[in-house]
């Protein structure tokens, strides 16, 4: 007996489905949902599967399989947002056309069924959401999207600001795809959304919840918040893969809670889920009622060409009626639940921690001590300051410079670093006095924990409205090495040479020579001690080439040939660090037109580096900074876009070998220049990232968390 149309008009979600309905056909019965999973277990073996039957395995081997995707800890909030007791996250698969094309159906009276969606179910759907004033979320393939553009337009439209999620390329059937082509048909559908909606598309559902070896690396490699496509709970939850966390959030679905179970009909059998309207509202209702008795989540799947039926829509309308009845009902979109339940991560993995820089300061710095101190140094109103942070407490802020001509540049910003010894440095720039616009680096140094301070190096700016600056500070065995920007001999405002000098422990010059000649003019630099000496990684300026290059004691090398060519100074250097022999860089590059933050290693103290990998997502601001950790991995933080004005601030782990753990977003920050450039330490196994908002803001990545990333 061949595959009825039921396996493909009911999106070929579980050929469960299609067994139950045919057992109706020959019983008169209805529909038997307590059999399903009896029946799943006689199909035949799904393509791609070994047939060996699974009780000749060996029990590592099943253990391993089962181990693959989990699910992890349960996300839901104590509260949810407004101090609702339950999330109520509805949700529409606009599937259209795509559902009966991929199955091979083109003739138009199928088609005609699958129009019948977006055309009128959508409508009736939306005209009954702004009455009842409910969010909702609608997973569209792409191919949908397109051949409807008018449906998808007037639910972007609408007030309440409905979310589109990922549905697929054309509600393909994942498991029958070709090796590489699950990876190509998402990513085609990813690209399309994001241009689509002018940002990230925030979640995604499998077409017919089809979940493969492949799927879960590929929602990783995107940076999706959250999927919608496994039922291992009925309350969101992390995804565990291979028993390790991914910060993934998984909104669960389910049969019960699908109008296909209910609504589905196969022509040719002439067979259908004899279930009246009545009935499905009080399955509906039922559960409903049950997740607001556990203060947990109410999750539906319906489609526009199914419930969008008159009577289907008054059920519907009977449920939000009953829902809304109740005191506590968060109805919300799964991007804004998953964005709850993920809050549940970032609360015991990355804690904000408060600092006594003040309301309105800016350019905050974190530096570490060698005794394990960390730094955080900033400007406020008047004066330049700083506050050390030991056993579990800040320390007293105490100034490094005030009533000074300071000059406030959000590139351009400041530092502190301890010595060997215990000393101190750090750096701002100050106006010159003769000049609007021009500026000059300031180096000064304490030797009494930062009670009293001394200007140590202050390089002159001999030409009108020019500037020296971009500076790093390199605590060294016997002294501060200094690398900074300055201007050329010749040359115009845009002209700069890239400087390094070194002051012994008194602070005294002991040199000051150019490393290179002509460099973008207003790129942050990045000093480095190997055991090979100082490496000063920046961003050269050969033509209008603008890559990262090294320089060392070796000379100055390409550190990987981009090829970028921008006639600007793009404001975007590089982050490095060192460590027993190795190095790591990260950087922005906008070459061929792709925004990227790449990443790469070195094992020989900087002299080469290898192939870089892509760390960021598909539209990153860049601002990189980045630490080596203990065990040869190195942390990255950059901002990468979300809309135009907003913008997260994401940390992602890297291994020497190039793999990439997951992308965690430590913060939502503006993505103007009021945010400024993220700061990176490592403290006793825990990082200290530091940026900017309404003032400067530190937050800590738990170790253990780390690890698992």
């Amino acid at each position: 007996m061949g595959p009825s149309k039921l396996d493909r008009e009911c999106k070929g979600k579980d050929r469960s489905l299609t067994v139950a309905a045919r057992w109706e056909g020959v019983s008169g019965k209805g529909w038997l949902v307590g059999a399903w999973g009896l029946l799943f277990m006689l199909l035949p073996t799904a393509a791609g599967q070994e047939a060996t039957p699974v009780w000749k395995w060996e029990y590592g081997r099943i253990e391993a399989l089962v181990n693959k995707v989990r699910a992890g800890e349960d996300m839901t909030p104590k509260k949810w947002p407004g101090g609702a007791r339950v999330a109520v996250a509805l949700s529409f698969d606009m599937d259209a056309e795509t559902g009966f094309l991929r199955s091979g159906q083109h003739s138009p009276q199928p088609l005609s069924r699958g129009e019948y969606g977006p055309r009128v179910g959508v409508p009736r759907i939306l005209k009954l959401l702004d009455q009842h004033r409910v969010p909702v979320t609608f997973f569209i393939p792409a191919v949908s999207g397109e051949l409807h553009r008018e449906a998808v337009d007037a639910i972007l439209k609408s007030p309440l600001k409905h979310e589109i999620g990922v549905h697929g390329w054309v509600h393909e059937r994942l498991t029958e795809l070709a090796p590489g082509e699950e990876r190509e048909l998402t990513r085609r559908a990813f690209d399309y959304w994001t241009k689509r909606l002018g940002r990230k598309p925030a979640g995604i559902r499998t077409p017919s919840w089809d979940f493969t070896s492949e799927t879960l690396g590929i929602i990783r490699e995107l940076g999706f918040l959250y999927d919608s496509s496994l039922m291992g709970d009925d309350r969101p939850y992390e995804i565990l893969a291979e028993g390790k966390r991914t910060g993934l959030i998984e909104l669960p679905v389910e049969w019960i809670l699908d109008d296909a179970t209910y609504y589905s009909y196969d022509r040719a059998a002439h067979a259908y889920h004899r279930m009246s309207d009545d009935d499905v509202f009080q399955i509906y209702r039922d559960e409903f009622d049950r997740a607001y008795e556990e203060g947990t989540m109410f999750l539906l799947t319906m489609h526009p060409f199914m419930t969008g039926h008159r009577s289907r829509m008054t059920a519907l309308e009977r449920l939000v009626v009953h829902m809304k009845s109740k005191a506590g009902v968060w109805f919300a979109t799964h991007e804004q639940v998953a964005l709850a339940a993920a809050a549940q991560l970032r609360r015991t993995e990355v804690k904000e921690v408060e600092n006594p820089a003040p309301a309105g300061s800016t350019q905050g710095f974190l530096s570490r001590g060698l005794g394990g101190a960390v730094y955080l140094s900033w400007m406020e109103a008047g004066g330049f300051r700083f506050a050390r942070w030991e056993k579990g407490r800040w320390g007293e802020t105490r100034t490094i410079a005030e009533q000074r001509r300071f000059f406030l540049n959000w590139a351009d910003y400041t530092s502190l670093v301890e010595l060997p010894g215990g000393a101190l440095a750090a750096h701002w720039l100050e106006k010159q006095a003769d000049s609007k616009y021009a500026y000059g680096l300031r180096v000064a140094m304490s030797w009494d924990g930062g009670r009293s301070w001394k200007t140590v190096f202050a390089p002159e700016v001999s030409k009108a409205d020019d500037y020296t600056g971009f500076v790093s500070l390199l605590p060294l065995k016997d002294g501060l090495g200094v690398s900074y920007l300055a201007p050329t001999a010749h040359g115009g405002h845009e002209a700069k040479t890239l400087r390094y000098a070194v002051l012994d422990g008194k602070g005294r010059l002991v040199s000051d020579k150019e490393l290179d000649g002509d460099v973008c003019s207003c790129c942050q630099t990045s000093a480095v001690e190997t055991g090979k000496g100082p490496v000063v990684l920046y961003r050269d300026h050969t033509g209008e080439t603008r890559d990262i290059s090294v320089a060392g004691a070796d000379g100055v090398k390409a550190l990987h040939a981009d090829g970028w060519k921008i006639n600007a100074c793009p404001v975007n250097g590089p982050a490095a660090d060192a460590r027993g022999g190795n190095m790591a860089a990260a950087w922005f590059t906008g070459a061929e037109g792709r925004p990227r933050v790449l990443a790469s290693f070195s094992g020989d103290d900087g002299r080469s580096f290898g192939g870089p990998v892509v760390v960021s997502g598909d539209n990153p601001i860049g601002r990189v900074a980045l630490r080596l950790l203990a065990d040869g991995s190195a942390a990255v933080v950059w901002l990468e876009r979300v809309t135009e004005e907003k913008a997260e601030l994401r940390l992602r782990r890297v291994q020497g070998s190039g793999e990439l753990g997951e992308m965690v977003v430590i913060a939502q920050v503006d993505s103007a220049r009021r945010t400024g450039f993220p700061h990176l330490v490592e403290e006793g196994g825990r990082l200290w990232v530091s940026w900017t908002g309404e003032s400067v803001r530190t937050v800590v990545v738990d170790p253990a968390y780390l690890k698992l990333l």
